[in-house]
């Protein structure tokens, strides 16, 4: 029994999780359950709406890709991801200005507008209007993808940080999961129908925007950018259960007195700033490294990889639905471990899976054709690719972002990360077709690069952040820069008194 003791401290503490923490944490995942749901229903279906249409405008306009996908329909789905650009650009102004639980509520009136224009666009049968209302919802979905995190990241207390930021992504999932139960062949939806579908994330909307007042305000918003003792005591006494706060109330004081020069951090103060340097990269490069992972290019185009390993067409959207809920298990041992096993362990094993089943994926699926069982094999590497993926890169780069930038500067940071991450997925909806049509099998080894490259930046850089408060994240963050900064000096001195001496045995050496 002995060798099994360390098992009693794996886990997030059950007393750090009160109801009304879970119950905030529950109705703000909200939005991330329609995020999850429009995604799967704008890549795999919404997005053969108007696809199919006949018409000889359609047929000559319409250029193909090797796998019969137009242009136009990869417009739909880039529509998703440039929406999202947008929403993070007033992601960052709504946090600040509105606080986190307003930006929330403002974001479900998005969210209602998008399912209007989703829920109308079969009466109205327009392709402009399709792209619309994707382009509406990828607005919502890129505030949804910072508001979210930064919300429960902020009312989280530090010892259960990394589990409560990863709940989100479990809602997410669950989106996902109720998208796919809905789009069952047997249910026989028609294209007038799918619409109708997709309008349903707006009854959530509103579920949402009826619960969202019960939930306290982020404290450390209220204390630090508000200056507002009082409220941000009342809203941690709801989400602690208890009347003694005053520890972390004097941690908001410090962290107030210690981001001083950080005060007003907008998102061009903060790409000059040269002491967020570090904190802006690792962000950056975590946050493109999970979307560039490949893990697009499976969700896009899922149907297609099932079928090049064999599976027969009617059994696609079983197989999709067994990942998804082999996902989210592996989002639940995740939830159990990242506060105790930690953060850089989980990206670690997370894009080494991903690195290495880019690989083995990519040789599967090119010589299934000569060894029939290696259909098998890349069924097998493209789930525990996506297993792998969501233990570490999925869940974990948000929570980095969170504790890398104190109160001030966190709403900027997201912004910066999340315009690389959205960027990077407006590529590879739009470019992907193109490269597929080249590459063929070989796409996966676009990705491998880019996973090993973060697997190693991770190694390199990546500090481990676990039940560490904001203020000690910075001091250990600051301490790093400062001894690469004193490295970098060195290294430059070195190489100019050794430049300086071959200088001078070349000057030596044209005398004699």
């Amino acid at each position: 029994m002995e060798r099994f003791k360390w098992l009693t401290t794996v886990g997030p503490n059950r007393e750090d999780l009160t109801k009304v923490l879970l119950l905030a944490t529950a109705v703000s995942s909200l939005e991330s359950f329609q995020y999850g749901y429009n995604f799967w229903l704008s890549s795999h279906t919404f997005v053969g709406i108007h696809g199919d249409d006949n018409t000889t405008q359609q047929e000559d306009t319409d250029v193909e890709s090797s796998e019969g996908v137009t242009v136009r329909e990869a417009f739909k789905l880039a529509s998703v991801p440039l929406g999202g650009i947008v929403g993070s650009l007033l992601a960052g102004s709504l946090l600040d200005v509105c606080g986190r639980r307003g930006t929330l509520m403002v974001n479900n009136v998005i969210s209602i507008i998008s399912a209007i224009l989703m829920g109308t666009s079969h009466a109205v049968d327009v392709y402009e209007f399709t792209v619309i209302s994707s382009f509406f919802s990828g607005i919502f979905t890129g505030i949804c993808s910072l508001s979210v995190p930064t919300y429960v990241g902020e009312i989280s207390p530090r010892n259960v940080r990394g589990a409560i930021i990863t709940l989100p992504i479990v809602f997410l999932g669950l989106g996902h999961l109720t998208a796919q139960l809905f789009t069952l062949r047997e249910l026989e939806w028609t294209k007038e129908d799918l619409p109708k579908l997709m309008s349903l994330p707006g009854c959530v909307g509103i579920l949402e925007t009826c619960l969202l007042p019960f939930c306290p305000e982020s404290p450390r918003y209220l204390m630090i950018q508000k200056k507002n003792e009082k409220k941000a005591k009342e809203a941690l006494k709801k989400l602690r259960g208890k009347d003694d706060v005053d520890d972390e109330i004097e941690e908001m004081r410090q962290e107030d007195v210690g981001e001083k020069s950080e005060k007003n951090m907008t998102l061009c103060r903060l790409l000059r700033f040269s002491a967020l340097r570090w904190q802006v990269i690792s962000v950056v490069v975590l946050l493109v490294g999970q979307q560039q992972s490949g893990i697009n290019a499976v969700y896009y185009y899922s149907d297609k990889i099932f079928l090049k390993t064999g599976v027969k067409n009617e059994n696609i959207q079983y197989i999709n639905i067994a990942a998804n809920i082999a996902g989210l298990l592996s989002l639940f041992v995740s939830i159990y471990i990242v506060d105790s096993l930690g953060r850089r362990k989980l990206l670690l094993f997370g894009f080494g899976i991903s690195s290495f089943f880019c690989i083995l994926l990519t040789m599967s699926l090119e010589l299934q054709s000569s060894v029939p069982w290696m259909s098998y094999v890349s069924t097998v590497s493209a789930t525990i690719f996506l297993l792998g993926h969501t233990m570490g890169p999925s869940p974990v780069p948000n929570i980095i972002t969170v504790e890398l930038f104190l109160q001030t500067s966190r709403s900027s940071g997201f912004v910066i990360g999340k315009l690389g991450q959205w960027l990077s997925s407006f590529l590879t909806a739009v470019i992907f077709l193109v490269i597929e049509k080249f590459f063929g099998t070989y796409i996966f080894l676009i990705f491998w690069p880019i996973c090993t490259a973060t697997l190693v930046y991770t190694f390199r850089f990546i500090p481990e952040t676990k039940q560490m408060t904001f203020l000690d994240i910075r001091r250990m963050m600051d301490k790093r820069s400062n001894i690469k900064r004193e490295e970098l000096k060195e290294e430059f001195r070195q190489r100019s008194v050794l430049d300086f001496a071959k200088r001078n045995e070349r000057r030596t050496a044209l005398k004699r």
